[in-house]
Parts: C-alpha cells; sequence; structure tokens
C-alpha cells in the first residue's frame, strides 16, 4: 500500500513540475491557430494560460503537497520496510530523487514538448484544479492580502509572457522559413520600436517647415500649396512659437476670404514623448498632424502620422499630396528664403533672387532650363530628401524629391556675390 501512495506522490509531483514549464513556455501563436481552428482542448488551454494566476497557483500548490507525500510516504515505507538506513541518508535519497525525477527530468520534457503536452494534459489539469480548488483560494486569497500588508502591487500587467527577444527570435526563425516575409518581419520590428523611439528623432526640424504667416492673403497660401504640393501647411502668428494651426488643401474650394477662416487646430506634443504615445494620440483624436515642443513650449519640429507609417513600412505615397504642375518660386521675407519648384524656370529665379540681394552677377551661368536641371547637373546624381549643399553663396535644402526628380528646394542666400 505505502509503495502505491509512494508511486502516485511521484508521477502527481512530476505531472505537476511538467506542468509548470508546459503552460508557462508553450507557443501562444500555435495554440492560439489551434483554438481557431476549432480544437476543443486548445481553446481550454488558451483560456487558461490568459493569466498565469490560472495555472500556476494551482500547479504550486499541487507539487508542494505531492512532494510533502512523497517525502513522507517514503519515511514510512523506510520504516515499514525496516531498511537500515539513518534519517540523513533517507532525506539525501529523497531529496536526489525529486531534484531529478521531480523537477529536471520533468521540465526538460515539458520544455522541448510544451505546445503538444499542454494541448494533450490540458483535462487532467483541469481536473487537478478543480480537485484542490478549495485550497488554492485559500492560498489566493492569503497571498493576496500579504501583498497588499507589503504594499507590492499586482496588475494585470505584471506578467510579460512574450517578450521582444522573444518575438526577434520566433520572427528571424519565420523568415528563414519563409513563412514570414522580410518586409513584414521589418514593418513588425518597427512597429516594435515604436515605444523606444523619441518624437525629436522622426520630426521634421522647424527651419525645414512650410509654414504661412496667419494674416498672408489667401493667394499666397494656394500659390505655396501649388508650389510644395503639399496637403497642410503649418499657420503661424507673428512667429513659429505662436502656432495657429494648419490649413488643409480641400478647405480651399471653399473660397476664403481670409487665412483664419480655414485653420484647423493642431495637436501639440513634448519632443520626448514616444512616437508610440503620439501615434496613439493621433488615432484617439482622428488627427494627422502634431507640432513638437520643447520645455519652454516653443516649436521645434513637425511630426505627421504620414511619418509614423513611413517609419513602420517605409516610403509610402501620401494620398492627399498633389504633384507639383506649375512653375512656382515663394518668397519668405521673414527668412530670407525662397521656396521653389524644380520645374521653376531657372533664369526666372535668377532674376528674383538678384532684384531681392542686389547681386548684378548672374547666379546660375547658363540660365536656360529648370532649377532641378541645375542641381542634377551640378551633383551629377538626384539628391535625397534632407539634403544640403551650397552653390555660389546660395545654400540649397532639399525639401522634397523623388527617384527621378527633385519636386521642391528652399534656397537661401548666404551674402551677396561679388
Amino acid at each position: 500500500m505505502l509503495i502505491t501512495l509512494v508511486i502516485a506522490a511521484f508521477i502527481l509531483s512530476f505531472f505537476f513540475s511538467m506542468s509548470e514549464i508546459v503552460y508557462t513556455v508553450a507557443d501562444r501563436i500555435k495554440i492560439r491557430v489551434l483554438s481557431k481552428s476549432g480544437a476543443r482542448s486548445a481553446i481550454q488551454v488558451k483560456r487558461l494560460i490568459k493569466n498565469p494566476d490560472n495555472f500556476l497557483v494551482p500547479v504550486l500548490v499541487g507539487n508542494n503537497i505531492a512532494n510533502t507525500a512523497y517525502a513522507t510516504f517514503f519515511a514510512y515505507l523506510v520504516a515499514d520496510m525496516k531498511w537500515d538506513i539513518s534519517h540523513y541518508e533517507s532525506t539525501f535519497i529523497i531529496t536526489i530523487l525529486l531534484v531529478i525525477f521531480s523537477e529536471m527530468i520533468p521540465k526538460v520534457i515539458g520544455k522541448k514538448y510544451s505546445t503538444a503536452l499542454s494541448v494533450k494534459f490540458i483535462y487532467p489539469f483541469l481536473a487537478a484544479k478543480i480537485f484542490f480548488s478549495p485550497i488554492t483560494r485559500i492560498v489566493g486569497i492569503m497571498s493576496k492580502w500579504l501583498l497588499k500588508l507589503l504594499r507590492i502591487p499586482m496588475s494585470k500587467d505584471s506578467w510579460v509572457m512574450i517578450s521582444k527577444d522573444d518575438i526577434d527570435v520566433i520572427l528571424e526563425n519565420a523568415t528563414r522559413t519563409r513563412s514570414v516575409k522580410k518586409e513584414d518581419a521589418l514593418a513588425i520590428r518597427s512597429v516594435m520600436s515604436l515605444d523606444e523611439k523619441k518624437v525629436r528623432e522622426i520630426m521634421l526640424h522647424r527651419k525645414n517647415i512650410i509654414s504661412v504667416e496667419l494674416n498672408s492673403p489667401v493667394y499666397r497660401l494656394k500659390k505655396m500649396v501649388m508650389l510644395t504640393s503639399f496637403s497642410k501647411i503649418i499657420v503661424y502668428e507673428n512667429d513659429l512659437d505662436n502656432i495657429v494651426g494648419a490649413a488643409f488643401v480641400k478647405d480651399l474650394l471653399k473660397d476664403p476670404q481670409e487665412i483664419k477662416d480655414i485653420v484647423r487646430p493642431v495637436l501639440f506634443i513634448p519632443e520626448n514623448a514616444s512616437v508610440l504615445s503620439l501615434f496613439k494620440t493621433l488615432k484617439k483624436d482622428k488627427a494627422t498632424i502634431a507640432v513638437a515642443i520643447d520645455e519652454f513650449g516653443g516649436c521645434i519640429g513637425l511630426v505627421t502620422m504620414h511619418d509614423i507609417l513611413e517609419l513602420i513600412v517605409g516610403k509610402v505615397d501620401d494620398p492627399h499630396d498633389r504633384k507639383t504642375s506649375d512653375r512656382g518660386i515663394i518668397y519668405r521675407p521673414e527668412s530670407g528664403s525662397f521656396i521653389v519648384a524644380g520645374s521653376a524656370d531657372l533664369e526666372e529665379l535668377d532674376g528674383m533672387i538678384r532684384s531681392i540681394t542686389g547681386d548684378e552677377k548672374e547666379l546660375f551661368g547658363d540660365k536656360n532650363g529648370t532649377v532641378n536641371g541645375f542641381i542634377t547637373n551640378h551633383l551629377q546624381r538626384i539628391p535625397e530628401q534632407g539634403e544640403t549643399f551650397e552653390v555660389r553663396k546660395l545654400k540649397f535644402k532639399i525639401v522634397k524629391a523623388r527617384k527621378n526628380f527633385v519636386e521642391t528646394i528652399i534656397i537661401q542666400a548666404l551674402e551677396k556675390t561679388e
């Protein structure tokens, strides 16, 4: 009889020890797929592992009871069989057996076949869970009371079952087996990193923001829209530290008399905020644009939902941005710079810059052609967006560029040419 009880306690200890690792490391994705296919056992596993407390408390209670019973029955068996061993030797034997057969071996087996075993043994585990439920309830209540007494908070986020490192390993294996495309894996990793990136890392810097003063005539806003092809233009009053909102291209169809008639409010977000928090805020407020501010509330940059999407999936064409179709040059007196379309006439630009700077010497030499042609001939390549360079006392900043064409440039006269 004692031998039967020792074996039964040993089997229970093995079972609970293995269950602990099985339901902790079981592949959540595979379980979810199996449950969606209609497998009842997988559905039960999915419910069980949703909250670790569902299986950890019964496992710990059952394992401790089994180990205690195993040690007790083994001691009685030694006495009943009248084996000539001391209490120390008996304790040593029990410890060795428990460590090897009730901890090491079941955990190794459980970790290797965790997903398969989690489904196969779910019903025996649920039966054991129900059997020990009176004890587990008491233990659960006492544990919560003790944690509360020690002021240790327990939240739903206390258990993180899959870490970022785990997902990286999963994605690496998935791309290796070609079950997931490299582009998709890259997008997933980008989403995971949104919480680590700060708004200041992806924002358009203040000096590159295309903006218009609130009291400017509407025709200037229209010309700026046609030139830059942007669907939204920042509107400020007096200076960029006093942004009042943004003007949307579609609102120009209302034929406003003043820019203030179509100004929409924009979100303001600290530069140190995470891109993930900005993404959530934009989604919640159904907004597409936000102004990054410093600790003093001053504007330091601009971020759009389009920027975040490009961070995740790469280059994305904005359906609301129109292609530049006309030749245009806008002079910004507040900064002394020119917003120029790549298709703008070089001779016209030369004349406008010299009329403002007072230079008599021609700036571009051969003035036949467009600004895009001048830039590509000078660099012998298509420049990248954000690139800057200097030519003949002029500073060029590429605001928008395609693979084969420079669309928008900001040109600043550094000093009077000689």
